[in-house]
Parts: structure tokens; C-alpha cells; sequence
């Protein structure tokens, strides 16, 4: 049961841990990019969160699945038919939408007041927001979208 635990959900983990990481070190300017794009780090924020949100969706419409990770690569590639429509519980909302948004708010306040080199951005928190928005959006879009055929063949 844990095993399969950990392949469903392994990688929101080690995503969470990386963006963690990333928000809390200093980073040494010699490995900082010596081409300074204006407000590089909204972006880079608002992908972390897109893609942190994007993959408890898609850990959530896999655990639902219930095979592996292999047969769910080739239905989602190849048969998005066969794929069963995710039901939009109250759980879903709360692992894909408000837990990455409470996690960048809570990285953002830690940044503030316990990693002295790190400072809390609101911006930088309405970026993460941006990207948990914009991730669901796109996951509610594609799911209506594939749900409509399941719909119709009375699945």
C-alpha cells in the first residue's frame, strides 16, 4: 500500500521538497546568470507553482486510474477516450488548489522572517497563484473537454 502510495505521489514530494530548497538557499552569484531579465523570478515562480499543481492533478486522475504510471502515459498519449473523467470532489480542490497556494504563502512568510537572505515578496506570491490558477484552468479545460466523449458513450 505504501509502495504504490509513493509511485502515485512520489513526485509532488520531491517537487515540493525542490521548490523548498530552492526558496530557502541563497543561491552564490558566480552560478546566478550574468544576463539580468527584469522580473525573471515572477516567472520562474509562476511555472514552480503551474507545475506543482499540474502534477497532483495529474497524481489525482492517476490514482483514479489505478494502474501504472505506464499504462497511464500510453492512455494519455494515445487513447484519451479510455480515460475516466475525474469527478471534481472537495478533496481535489484542496490538494491541487489550495495546498500549493497555502505552501508558496507559507515559503513567502518563512523567506521573510527566518532565511535572512531570502525576503518575502507579495509579488512573488501572486505569481505562485497565477500558476495554481492557470495550471487548473488548463486541467478543468482539458477534462471538460475529454469528459464530454466519456459522457456520451455512458461512461
Amino acid at each position: 500500500m505504501m509502495k504504490k502510495w509513493w509511485i502515485d505521489y512520489g513526485f509532488c514530494i520531491i517537487l515540493v521538497c525542490f521548490i523548498f530548497y530552492v526558496s530557502v538557499v541563497k543561491i552564490p552569484s558566480n552560478m546566478m546568470p550574468r544576463i539580468i531579465i527584469p522580473h525573471c523570478d515572477k516567472v520562474v515562480h509562476f511555472f514552480m507553482y503551474f507545475a506543482l499543481s499540474a502534477v497532483i492533478c495529474l497524481s489525482l486522475l492517476k490514482q483514479q486510474q489505478s494502474g501504472s504510471w505506464g499504462e497511464f502515459v500510453q492512455l494519455f498519449l494515445h487513447k484519451r477516450d479510455a480515460l475516466v473523467r475525474l469527478d471534481i470532489a472537495p478533496y481535489f480542490w484542496l490538494l491541487a488548489g489550495l495546498f500549493p497556494v497555502f505552501f508558496g504563502g507559507l515559503i513567502e512568510i518563512l523567506q521573510e522572517y527566518y532565511f535572512p537572505p531570502r525576503t518575502g515578496d507579495m509579488i512573488d506570491f501572486l505569481a505562485d497563484v497565477a500558476g495554481v490558477l492557470c495550471a487548473l484552468a488548463l486541467f478543468i479545460l482539458l477534462n471538460s473537454k475529454f469528459g464530454k466523449y466519456e459522457q456520451k458513450r455512458g461512461i
